[in-house]
């Protein structure tokens, strides 16, 4: 059982987080690599066409790890007007996400 305080604390990070991120530039059209410890484990490609920006964002760790593909619409202001989310979380759970 996560007690109440613990909840808190995980979802003041989770917020935190999410402000820190909306505040980063996003990454530019591309293929990243992503490293853990030093070694590359996985990698990110960034793709823009239009008013869709897609991504696609997998590493391994001990067998485990992500595997999402992304995809997010914007309107002519620049704000989100869809977003669909689809693959396995780090612990290989299906993941299907949409917003409209």
């Amino acid at each position: 059982m996560v007690s109440f305080r613990r909840t808190r604390a995980l979802l003041a990070a989770c917020i935190t987080s999410s402000a820190a991120w909306a505040a980063t530039p996003a990454a530019a059209d591309g293929t990243y690599d992503i490293l853990i410890m030093g070694t590359v484990k996985g990698e990110m490609t960034v793709a823009t066409e239009g008013d869709a920006r897609r991504v696609q964002f997998q590493y391994v760790d001990r067998g485990r790890g992500p595997d999402f593909r992304t995809e997010q619409r914007t309107g002519p202001d620049g704000v989100p007007t869809s977003y669909l989310a689809s693959g396995v979380n780090y612990l290989k759970a299906p993941v299907d996400e949409r917003f409209e």
